[in-house]
């Protein structure tokens, strides 16, 4: 399925899409140029929205997934990745109930919740208990 939203998604925008990029091909392709697209598998049960009959990601899940996904969103390590979690957090209502337990089927649902609470300023609403 992924395949083919990236074939539809090409024909559209030529030279913007990117099928599972690793970090060389961030490197080279997609940072030097703007308002790329980056289709990959989606995990099961990841936070989604479906339209025109193509899933795309929920504000939770991208924030996961860069968070999760060093190697290949490296750029928005470190102090980065705080300033984008509290913009977002500032701008958009996330779920943390939804962000948390995507991030446990990522296996970085600990990691996740110490790092806002120890490099943002963001303040959690639910606790630990309330997010599975």
């Amino acid at each position: 399925m992924y395949e083919s939203v990236f074939n539809h998604l090409s024909r559209q925008n030529p030279g913007k899409v990117f099928l599972n990029p690793d970090r060389l091909t961030m490197e080279r392709y997609v940072l030097p140029q703007f308002d790329n697209i980056l289709v990959s598998r989606l995990i099961t049960q990841s936070p989604k929205r479906t339209t025109g009959g193509f899933p795309y990601p929920k504000l939770e899940k991208i924030l996961v997934d860069i968070f999760v996904d060093e190697e290949r969103f490296y750029f928005f390590q470190g102090g980065e990745m705080a300033h984008i979690f509290e913009d977002v957090f500032a701008t958009y209502w996330i779920s943390e109930k939804t962000m948390f337990r995507y991030a446990g089927r990522r296996k970085a649902d600990q990691k996740l919740r110490q790092f806002i609470q120890t490099h943002t300023q963001i303040e959690l609403s639910l606790n630990q208990e309330n997010t599975r």
